[in-house]
């Protein structure tokens, strides 16, 4: 399922600093974590159950959709398996890490060189066959923007020199607005003197383009919720901000037409890329200790990956009260994990990976019901 999620008014994510209203002032925002995003559709899928939620929390009942609570959401009913800027009807995908923008305004896709004599003063076995990327001689630096599905796909398929290439930053999508607030008490609901603050939320771009309208938003493909009627408003990410969900039964994000050619390429050039859409925790920090079984007879030879980011998330204990969650160390989205694989690995593991894991299985080792670690395989 593909739902849309538009916000009502303006949203607010806290960033992975610490804050406490009266201590602190200024509060920033940033976009939702695949945990707030599964956390807000699956409290609306207990609302519209009617689920008795402390009963649920407890692990002594099952909801007739999401089964039993499942607190590390590993293998659950519900699944994420993507979380997606849109505007205007067109989906934005994260920039890859290897996509450089160089002075004369061109594009450059950067993939390991050839280079094999080169010794790593880092005594870790995933480093051996490690190669630097192959960059341009003029300067040149990373984007750190989106970019429209039709051109990713096009990426997919090819290494090189970009000519032309759509870039647009997080500002088309949400604006940040700035709201003042102040702390309130929850034994009594009303605001405590002196702990005013000021948050930056984010407000969805709006603009016309032409004769259609473009309204920043969210789409989040969705397994386990079959038959399940999507439609009505929730509570997304901080101070209960409101938006509305729909469902979507047309695939606005597929694959499928450059699947044949991925996997022809692939077979020719015996190489291929694992590109990350959304954020993954990893058990050794930048990369899996071990990939999974599919990878077996891949090397994996070059990454491009950027700095960490860190989520925590809520972890409710009753209806209304929870407990933050661990602070977890992330693999940013975005991220590019280059492997070859001999002569003679058979065609048909790329074939079975394939299926298994672009925009498909997760590759997280923490939360991986939750949409951590979804990628796309793509040729170089």
């Amino acid at each position: 399922m593909f739902i849309h999620i538009d916000a009502v008014d303006t949203l607010f994510f806290r960033d992975s600093r610490p804050f406490d209203a009266g201590t602190d002032t200024f509060a920033e925002s940033t976009l939702p974590s695949p945990l707030a995003i599964y956390g807000a559709i699956g409290n609306y899928v207990l609302s519209q159950n009617k689920t008795d939620v402390p009963g649920f929390l407890r692990g002594e009942i099952e909801d007739g959709t999401l089964g039993k609570y499942n607190n590390s959401l590993q293998d659950t009913r519900l699944k994420i398996k993507g979380v997606f800027l849109t505007k205007g009807g067109e989906i934005y995908l994260p920039a890859p890490a290897n996509l450089f923008k160089r002075d004369n305004e061109a594009y450059w896709v950067a993939t390991p060189g050839s280079k094999q004599d080169l010794k790593w003063d880092i005594d870790d076995m995933n480093m051996v066959n490690l190669r630097p990327l192959a960059l341009p001689e003029e300067d040149c630096k990373p984007v750190e923007a989106y970019v429209w599905l039709a051109e990713m796909k096009e990426k997919l398929l090819q290494a090189g020199e970009v000519i032309q290439i759509g870039e647009f930053k997080n500002d088309i999508f949400f604006m940040t607005e700035q709201r003042v607030g102040h702390r309130i008490r929850r034994d009594a609901s009303v605001v405590e003197e002196g702990f005013l603050y000021s948050a930056g939320h984010l407000r969805p771009n709006e603009e016309l383009r032409g004769r259609q309208y473009a309204k920043g938003g969210l789409l989040v493909v969705v397994e386990g919720l079959d038959g399940f009627q999507v439609d009505g408003i929730i509570s997304l990410g901080g101070e209960g901000r409101k938006a509305k969900l729909s469902s979507e039964k047309t695939p606005p994000l597929t694959f499928q037409d450059i699947q044949a050619e991925v996997l022809s390429k692939v077979k020719q050039n015996r190489r291929f890329f694992v590109y990350l859409l959304t954020p993954s925790i990893f058990a050794n920090g930048w990369t899996r200790g071990e990939w999974p079984d599919e990878f077996k007879g891949a090397t994996l030879v070059g990454a491009t990956v950027n700095k960490p980011v860190y989520f925590s998330g809520w972890q409710r204990s009753t209806a209304s009260q929870g407990t933050p969650r661990p602070m977890r160390k992330a693999v940013p989205q975005g991220s590019v994990y280059f492997f070859e694989v001999a002569n003679d690995w058979d065609d048909k593991n790329f074939e079975i990976l394939y299926e298994t894991y672009n925009l498909n299985e997760s590759l997280s080792e923490e939360y991986p019901s939750a949409g951590f670690g979804i990628s796309l395989i793509g040729v170089w």
